[in-house]
C-alpha cells in the first residue's frame, strides 16, 4: 500500500500547485484590469488599452473585448474597435453584449443598418433585453421595415411599456391611417407620464377630425407646460379663429407676437390684422397691416388689403395710393388694377381708369374687368367702346347675370332693343327663374309699352322671389301705370319709394302716377305722410 500512496500524494501536490498558479495568474489579471480602469478614468486611454490588450487572452472574459472596443471608440479608432469586437465574437459568438456592441458600432458609426441588423438579431436570439429590442426598432425604422418595427414595438409595449414606445407605435399606426389605434397609443403615453409629444400628436388627430374641443384641451396643455413652444399656441389660435371665437384667437396671437421673428412674425401680424378686419375694426386692422408692410415691403397682398380697408372707410385717395404701391411691386397684379379702375369710375377720372385697367392681359380679363371697363367707357360717353368691351365679355361669360345686365343697359342706350331682348332671353335660359333678369326684361317691355302682359308676368315672377325689392316694386308700379291702373300702381310705387327714397327713377315714376291720380302733392309730401 505504501507504494501506491506515493503517486497519489504527488498527484495531489501537483494539483494544488496548478490551482495556486491559476489563482495567482487570475489575481494578476484582475489587478491589471483595475489599473487599466483607473488609467481610463484619468483620461490615459492609450495606457488603458495597452494594459487590457496584454491581458485579453489570459482573462478569457468577453467583457475585456467590450471594454477595449469602448476605449478605441473614444479614441476614434473605429476599425480597431471593430477588430476587437470581432475577436471577442470569435471566442464568444453567442454573447449578446458583444453582438449588441457590434450592432451599435455599425449603426451609429458606419451607418450600415443592414450589418447592424445581423448583430442585433444575434443579440436577441440570446436575450430579449429591452435595449436590444430598442436598437432593433431603430434599425427597422432606418430600413423602412414597418412590419418588423411593429412587432418589436408590440413586444416592447408588453415587456417595458413607456411613452416613447407608445408614441412610436402610435406614429406607425397613424402613418397607415389607423387613427383609432394611434389615438389609443397616444392617450396611453400621455396617461403614463404626461408625454408632451403624445399631447401634440393627439391635438393633430383631433384637428384633422375637426374635434376642436379635444384639440383645444391638448394644445392648452402644451401651451401651459411649454410656453416657449410657439407652434402649439399658433395651432390653438387658429382653432379659435376657425371656431369663430375671434376674441380668444386674438388674445393668443397677441401673446405669441413678442416671441416670434421673421416669417412667423409676419404671419402672426397678418392673422391679427385679419381678425380685426373681420370684426369691422378697420382702424386696428390697418395698424397691423402697416406693420406687415414694414417687414414685408414686397408683399402686394398687404397693400391690397389696406386699399380695401381705405375704400370701406371712404378714403379713396388713400386706397388708390396703396393699390399703386402694390403695382409698383408687381405691375401684373390684376386685382389692384381693377380697384384703381373702379375708383377712377367713381371719381369720374375715366381716361385714367381706362389707362390702368386695360393693361390687364387678355387671358386674365374676368367678369369684373369687363364690367368696370365697360362702365368707364359708358360713363365717358363712348358707347361704341362700351358695347365692344361688354359684347366680348358677354361672349366669354354668357351666364354672368351682372355682366348681362350691364350689357343690356348699354344696348338700351343705343336703342338696340332686339339685341337687348335676345341677350336677356338667352341669359334667362342659362339662369332660369333669375329674378333680376326677369325684372329687367319685364321693365324694358313696360318702359317701351310693348308686350305688357308678358312684362307683368315677368315682374310678378321676380316679386314672388324677392317681394320687398324696391326695383321690382317700381317695375310693377310702372307696368300697372302702362295698364292705366294708377291706384294699383300707386300701392306698389309708395312701397318702392319708402325703401329707396333717393332713387331718381323711382321718384320720377311716382310723380307720373301722382299726376295721373290728380294728387297735388310732391314726392316728399307723400313720404312724410302729408
Amino acid at each position: 500500500m505504501r507504494f501506491l500512496l506515493v503517486p497519489l500524494t504527488l498527484l495531489l501536490t501537483l494539483t494544488f500547485a496548478n490551482q495556486s498558479a491559476s489563482a495567482i495568474e487570475q489575481a494578476e489579471v484582475d489587478s491589471v484590469y483595475i489599473e487599466a480602469l483607473y488609467a481610463a478614468d484619468d483620461g490615459d486611454l492609450d495606457t488603458a488599452t495597452s494594459m487590457l490588450e496584454g491581458i485579453k487572452k489570459a482573462a478569457g472574459d468577453s467583457y475585456i473585448y467590450l471594454k477595449l472596443s469602448d476605449l478605441y471608440i473614444k479614441l476614434q479608432m473605429y476599425e480597431t474597435a471593430k477588430l476587437r469586437l470581432g475577436e471577442g465574437l470569435d471566442a464568444f459568438p453567442a454573447d449578446p453584449e458583444l453582438n449588441f456592441a457590434m450592432a451599435q458600432l455599425y449603426l451609429f458609426h458606419y451607418r450600415d443598418a443592414g450589418m447592424a441588423e445581423i448583430f442585433a438579431a444575434d443579440a436577441l436570439k440570446a436575450d430579449r433585453d429591452p435595449k436590444y429590442l430598442f436598437i432593433m426598432a431603430d434599425i427597422y425604422k432606418i430600413l423602412g421595415d414597418e412590419e418588423g418595427l411593429m412587432k418589436i414595438l408590440d413586444e416592447l409595449v408588453l415587456s417595458e411599456p413607456s411613452s416613447r414606445v407608445l408614441v412610436e407605435r402610435g406614429n406607425l399606426h397613424r402613418n397607415h391611417n389607423r387613427l383609432k389605434e394611434a389615438e389609443a397609443d397616444y392617450l396611453k403615453a400621455y396617461e403614463l407620464d404626461e408625454d408632451l409629444g403624445a399631447a401634440a400628436r393627439l391635438s393633430e388627430i383631433y384637428i384633422e377630425e375637426e374635434n376642436y374641443e379635444k384639440a383645444v384641451k391638448y394644445l392648452s396643455i402644451l401651451s401651459e407646460k411649454r410656453p416657449d413652444f410657439v407652434l402649439s399656441d399658433l395651432k390653438l389660435a387658429e382653432i379659435y379663429k376657425r371656431s369663430d371665437n375671434s376674441g380668444k384667437a386674438l388674445e393668443i396671437f397677441r401673446r405669441i407676437l413678442p416671441k416670434v421673428e421673421g416669417r412667423e412674425k409676419i404671419y402672426v401680424l397678418r392673422q391679427i390684422a385679419g381678425i380685426y378686419y373681420a370684426d369691422d375694426d378697420y382702424k386696428n386692422a390697418l395698424i397691423y397691416f402697416k406693420q406687415v408692410a414694414e417687414l414685408a415691403p414686397q408683399d402686394v397682398q398687404v397693400f391690397y388689403s389696406m386699399g380695401v380697408i381705405n375704400e370701406l372707410e371712404n378714403k379713396f385717395a388713400e386706397a388708390e395710393k396703396n393699390y399703386r404701391k402694390a403695382l409698383a411691386v408687381r405691375p401684373d397684379y390684376v386685382e389692384a388694377r381693377k380697384r384703381i379702375g373702379f375708383i377712377s369710375l367713381r371719381d369720374k377720372k375715366y381716361d385714367e381708369g381706362i389707362k390702368v385697367i386695360t393693361k390687364i392681359p387678355a387671358d386674365l380679363r374676368d367678369v369684373d374687368y369687363y364690367r368696370i371697363t365697360g362702365a368707364l367707357y359708358k360713363e365717358k360717353g363712348t358707347l361704341s367702346k362700351a358695347y365692344e368691351v361688354l359684347r366680348k365679355g358677354y361672349e366669354e361669360n354668357p351666364s354672368s347675370v351682372e355682366l348681362v345686365i350691364d350689357f343690356a343697359l348699354v344696348l338700351e342706350k343705343q336703342k338696340k332693343y332686339d339685341e337687348c331682348f335676345e341677350v336677356l332671353k338667352d341669359s334667362l335660359e342659362l339662369n332660369p327663374g333669375n329674378a333680376a333678369l326677369m325684372n329687367f326684361l319685364g321693365f324694358t317691355y313696360a318702359d317701351l309699352s310693348i308686350k305688357l302682359d308678358e312684362a307683368y308676368s315677368l315682374i310678378e315672377s321676380a316679386l314672388a322671389k324677392d317681394p320687398e325689392n324696391p326695383a321690382y316694386l317700381d317695375s310693377m308700379g310702372w307696368v300697372l301705370y302702362r295698364f292705366e291702373k294708377y291706384e294699383e300702381a300707386y300701392g306698389y310705387q309708395i312701397r318702392a319709394l319708402r325703401k329707396a327714397p333717393d332713387e331718381k327713377e323711382i321718384r320720377d315714376h311716382m310723380k307720373a302716377i301722382l299726376e295721373r291720380l290728380e294728387i297735388n302733392k310732391s314726392v316728399d309730401d307723400i313720404l312724410k305722410g302729408k
